[in-house]
């Protein structure tokens, strides 16, 4: 069970930092405070998304 609680946080990231989610940047703060990703994951996600615009 952890296992797919884990893929569905990796898979709803991946969806985040490729554009694919609306209000990209409020869902990556949301999991961050929520403990879902950890700082370093939500950089990373941040700069992705942050790149998609440029």
């Amino acid at each position: 069970m952890e296992f797919e609680h884990n893929e569905k946080i990796w898979d709803e990231l991946h969806e985040i930092s490729t554009g694919q989610v609306p209000n990209g940047f409020e869902k990556l703060e949301e999991m961050f405070e929520n403990g879902l990703i950890d700082y370093a994951d939500y950089e990373d996600a941040k700069k992705t998304l942050s790149n998609l615009f440029l």
